[in-house]
């Protein structure tokens, strides 16, 4: 996955909450594509947090450029995770 890091390090995820604090492990479990730790962080038995519109962002600034097989079951999961708390 090609995020630019440094733009990412630009957000202030100390600042914003998640489920479990705040996310401050959020560029690092991107960069690492740790899909089920970050959708246990964004989304939490319905609930989105401060950090879900920033994770997601990040995450769908990248689709565009990959390919299909690219996108692993995992991301596909924590969009539809974050997708079903709006219903």
């Amino acid at each position: 996955m090609q995020i630019a890091y440094q733009e990412m390090l630009t957000i202030p995820w100390h600042r914003l909450t998640t489920a479990y604090g705040r996310g401050t492990k959020i560029p690092e479990l991107i960069k690492m594509e740790q899909y089920d730790k970050l959708a246990q962080l964004i989304e939490h038995q319905g609930t989105l947090w401060q950090v879900t519109p920033w994770v997601i962002q990040q995450l769908l600034h990248t689709l565009p450029n990959r390919s299909v097989e690219s996108v692993k079951k995992e991301e596909i999961q924590l969009y539809i995770a974050v997708a079903s708390a709006f219903t």
